[in-house]
């Protein structure tokens, strides 16, 4: 019964009428690491719209180092742990100042949850053995931030948003099972 409520609900809010559509890459760093991800809006409303993003988060070790080697012209990492995430969440982008603003920018607020995919892959080794060799575990990612949409032209959006970005673990990975903290996100659209 509940998993029949959400396609109805995802359902109605995907098929209804829209006032515009957006999509496009970004960059992401935080607290623990940095990565890219893909974001898709669909704005009913001038106040708000359902977004969905889809991000690689590649984590980095506490006492992870980059050495430049002069000798082999190499960099190599003293420190560093194989762990990334793949996390796909929807959610909410709210405008509370749509409509008062007469500019080219737009502040928002936003919310967005869903599963997590991490690849766990052993330290040692070459790229392909280790990533070759990835456990897979399960978890929930849930991102709350606010942010500044600056539309460019009527068809160009650069978001910059700041939040809270919750990555608890099901069990202890790396060292930690919490890899929770800030997380800020450049992000251009194509608005159609």
């Amino acid at each position: 019964m509940r998993k029949t409520l959400v396609l109805i609900f995802l359902f109605s809010v995907l098929s209804g009428e829209v006032m515009w559509m957006e999509n496009g890459p970004g960059l992401n760093a935080g607290s623990n690491g940095s990565g890219i991800h893909w974001h898709y809006g669909r704005f009913p409303a001038e106040t708000y719209g359902w977004i969905a993003e889809g991000r690689l988060y590649d984590l980095k070790g506490e006492n992870e180092v980059p050495a430049y080697d002069p000798y082999s012209g190499t960099v190599t990492t003293a420190g560093g742990i194989s762990l990334v995430m793949l996390t796909f969440e929807g959610g909410l982008m709210y405008f509370p100042f749509a409509g008062r603003i007469a500019n080219n920018f737009s502040p928002y607020i936003t919310f967005m949850a869903g599963p997590n995919i991490i690849l766990d892959a052993p330290e040692t080794g070459s790229f392909t053995e280790r990533w070759g060799q990835a456990q897979t575990s399960f978890g929930l990612a849930v991102f709350l931030g606010a942010g500044i949409s600056f539309y460019i032209s009527h068809q160009t959006v650069f978001g910059f948003s700041a939040g809270y970005d919750f990555l608890k673990l099901p069990k202890t990975i790396d060292g930690k099972n919490d890899y929770s903290g800030l997380l800020i996100k450049l992000t251009y659209s194509r608005r159609k």
